[in-house]
């Protein structure tokens, strides 16, 4: 389901408030609940048939997301009280804590998943990621890939500036700690406004050798018809690009308006491209649900493209940004399960 538009949020006070408390009321209830819970997951599974107690890992899975949820709102609201009641959140010490803490969040929600839900994910050219200065391109397929830069860059030390769907700040710690480090909100809506591209530009600008910035040009997950909505709109707008976005088969066409911003306003960093399979089932929540436990492993993989190798003219840089999208494609092929490979 698409993120609904930064316009249509309620403001900030009102909806971390009610975000806040949803977390709160859900973990006291999960506590509370528990031996009913249990109890009752463990009959599910065993009335349903389901030997690797689906439910019951759910269930902790569940729990252990609410606990990192709520002690990622404690530790947001520490990090603001020691930065002298919010007045230093700007410093470079709170940036570096706040930026931690982003590491912690979503590494510590991808351990969740590996424990509980059983996924295991492999990482090819894991040396890509050492040097920052770097603006990542990510296939976006599921509710968890979002959280791969952060982990994956994060371990090297580097502060993640992410390009996020304005819809994500109904996530508690999404909106609090993204909202003081330096990332950007944008509707799907006006992805392509002059207002968000100027904003991307900026962000981009303050790229070092210790940071990268994030971005996941398909805009959305893939499906079948956001597929064919996507050729239709390419064929009505920029009928020169049909060809080459019909030849795509597992990602949407790439929506390169956000991604050349960040390429202006950071004329010295390279590029990576990040790809991976194994996400593709866990885009809805009843698809985590129906791939507890995971049995496949995720395979990622990094390609690092120097600057030198990114062309400078808009049409040059179109070419190149299918020519990227095309070579994720067929490695995307070359590693799915029923490629025949």
């Amino acid at each position: 389901m698409p993120a609904p538009s930064m316009a249509s949020l309620p403001p900030t006070p009102q909806r971390r408030a009610i975000s806040i408390s949803s977390v709160l009321v859900g973990l006291a209830l999960t506590i509370v609940l528990f031996p009913l819970l249990a109890v009752g997951a463990v009959i599910a599974d065993v009335l349903r048939g389901v030997r690797s107690f689906r439910f019951a890992r759910l269930g902790l899975f569940i729990g252990n997301i609410l606990l990192i949820e709520t002690a990622g709102i404690i530790s947001a609201g520490y990090l603001w009280l020691r930065a002298g009641f919010g007045r230093r959140l700007g410093t470079p010490g709170s940036l570096r804590r706040h930026s931690n803490l982003q590491f912690w969040y979503t590494s510590s929600l991808l351990q969740a998943a590996r424990t509980f839900c059983g996924l295991e994910i492999e990482v090819i050219g894991l040396e890509h990621a050492r040097a920052g200065n770097a603006i990542v391109m990510g296939r976006h397929c599921s509710l968890v890939d979002a959280l791969l830069p952060s982990s994956v860059f994060g371990q090297f030390g580097h502060q993640i500036k992410y390009v996020l769907a304005g819809g994500l700040q109904w996530a508690p710690n999404i909106d609090i700690v993204s909202g003081r480090l330096d990332n950007t909100f944008v509707s799907r809506a006006s992805a392509s406004g002059k207002t968000d591209l100027d904003q991307l530009g900026d962000m981009a600008g303050r790229l070092t050798e210790s940071s990268i910035a994030a971005i996941f040009p398909e805009g959305t997950f893939f499906t079948e018809k956001r597929r064919k909505k996507a050729l239709q709109r390419i064929a009505e707008r920029r009928p020169s690009e049909l060809d080459r976005a019909e030849a795509l088969r597992y990602v949407l066409p790439p929506q390169s308006a956000g991604t050349f911003a960040l390429l202006d306003g950071a004329p010295d960093a390279d590029v990576i491209l990040m790809g991976h399979v194994g996400f593709e089932s866990l885009s809805t929540l009843a698809d985590i649900r129906d791939s507890v436990p995971s049995t496949t492993p995720v395979r990622l993989k990094l390609w690092r493209i120097p600057r030198e190798e990114v062309p400078e003219g808009a049409e040059d840089r179109i070419d190149w940004i299918y020519d990227l999208w095309a070579q994720l494609d067929d490695w995307i092929h070359e590693n799915s399960a029923g490629s025949g490979k």
